[in-house]
């Protein structure tokens, strides 16, 4: 594997062992029908895990937006309802806070993806939605 240096800079690469879990999926084909949001595998930032709240159907995992000034550029496009995507994993963001934002994980994909491995403080990668981005810039 050969992994550039703007992805070292921007993800939680060197904080992986060999005993990490990678969430990996094909990329879609022309044709092939769209489930989902757009995620390009593009890493913007990392952010810490804040908590981790365990419901009866589901789980909360809270995010924390405060950092440096990739987080505050980036903070303007994590929107309720829109979607953002951690580990490659796409998500729904179910809540904003005023530091911090809330993503509901249901059983399947916690059971099937790296996120059950995830434990307080450590750091994710963060992609944001990518129609956001391209908005955003549009009207700046």
């Amino acid at each position: 594997v050969n992994v550039g240096e703007e992805t070292i800079k921007k993800s939680n690469l060197l904080e992986w062992d060999l005993e990490n879990k990678v969430n990996i999926e094909k990329s879609l084909k022309v044709g092939d029908s769209l489930s989902g949001h757009f995620v390009y595998g593009h890493v913007d930032t990392t952010l810490k895990l804040k908590e981790i709240v365990k419901l009866q159907n589901s789980w909360e995992f809270e995010f924390s937006l405060s950092g440096g000034e990739r987080v505050k550029d980036l903070k303007k496009y994590i929107v309720e309802k829109g979607s953002v995507a951690i580990n490659g994993i796409s998500l729904t963001v179910a809540q904003v806070l005023e530091s911090s934002f809330i993503v509901s994980i249901i059983p399947h994909t916690f059971n099937n993806t790296n996120l059950s491995n995830l434990k307080l403080n450590c750091l994710v990668n963060i992609e944001i939605d990518p129609l956001a981005r391209y908005i955003g810039n549009r009207y700046e």
